[in-house]
């Protein structure tokens, strides 16, 4: 059976999902401050860091996983103002 990949665009830190899930890929546009944007597996910042992502100012950068990372608890990205969007590729999981 074939996974419906789900784009979620977001301009705020967000939960994305509060159930287990698939993360592809992620993109992320930042203004003219460099920022950090981090994934973790659950619904706030206090669950596991799944990825962090250094991005230079005025840069978009795509970040496609060769292999989905599987994620238990949720989906949570957090970042500060100087990302303008980020679009989290993702699907439900169904292990």
């Amino acid at each position: 059976m074939s996974k419906v990949i789900t784009y979620e665009y977001m301009e705020t830190p967000e939960v994305v999902s509060n159930l287990g899930c698939l993360l592809y890929g992620i993109i992320i546009s930042t203004d003219t401050n460099a920022d950090t944007v981090t994934v973790y597996d659950g619904e706030n910042d206090t669950h596991p860091k799944i990825i962090q992502c250094k991005v230079a100012a005025n840069n978009t950068v795509p970040i496609i996983l060769s292999t989905p990372v599987k994620l238990h608890n949720g989906l949570y990205v957090k970042f500060s103002q100087s990302t303008t969007r980020v679009t989290v590729l993702w699907s439900q999981n169904d292990f």
